[in-house]
């Protein structure tokens, strides 16, 4: 089921039409709701935010729903749209554009429902969003807690540390190849424009230059 066919029966409240729903890269249900005074679980939260934002869709995650036993289902707690966002906002890196979130209640109870937030796709350089948050240790120590997951199918996979740090030196690289090749073609614009031709920047340099930018992208 795509996010605009359940986004469609949430707002005609068909909340039977969603059992036996397939989660999908960009569907995430979740039971029970995140109880956000809990440390752990408003940073698992933004976890499951930041990895719908870091396809290249988005997606829509549902909350207070069981796809297998509806007459489970349901927020039993009031929804504070403010404090869900809030939360998201406080701990994702970077900010993931154009968050929202929504009450949807049930047409057999409107005191009881489910809670959507709806992610957008997020723009390529802003991939790929962590949910970060400060704390000091026992000891006194101040440090960072780092979650860096991406949607594998129909699941949440953390990204391990090597896999994290091969990602940010591929970026590193990436980047440095690209400052090059700007670098290059501004030489050749200005040698163009003073109607010399660069001996120090020969075409194949410059080809050389773009295929490993672009190889390195397709990598990505």
């Amino acid at each position: 089921m795509t996010r605009e066919e359940v986004l469609q029966l949430l707002d005609a409240a068909d909340f039977d039409a969603l059992v036996g729903a397939v989660e999908t890269a960009e569907v995430d249900f979740k039971r029970s709701p995140y109880r956000l005074n809990e440390p752990s679980e408003a940073f698992e939260l933004a976890k499951d935010l930041t990895a719908l934002a870091n396809t290249e869709t988005g997606g829509v995650l549902v909350v207070g729903f069981q796809t297998r036993s509806p007459e489970e289902s349901g927020l039993d707690t009031v929804f504070n749209r403010d404090q869900w966002l809030a939360t998201v906002h406080q701990l994702a890196y970077p900010t993931v554009v154009g968050l929202d979130a929504v009450f949807k209640p049930s047409a057999d109870d409107p005191e009881r429902g489910v809670a959507v937030i709806v992610v957008p796709a997020q723009a390529p350089g802003s991939r790929y969003c962590v949910a970060a948050k400060q704390f000091v240790s026992a000891d006194g120590a101040p440090g960072w807690m780092i979650g860096l997951s991406v949607r594998s199918g129909d699941r949440n996979r953390p990204l391990s540390i090597g896999e994290i740090h091969a990602l940010v030196s591929r970026s590193l690289h990436l980047g440095t190849d690209v400052a090059e090749v700007k670098a290059l073609v501004r030489d050749l614009h200005r040698a163009n424009a003073a109607g010399v031709r660069p001996r120090d920047v020969p075409a194949a340099a410059l080809a050389d230059r773009i295929n490993r930018a672009i190889d390195e992208m397709r990598e990505q």
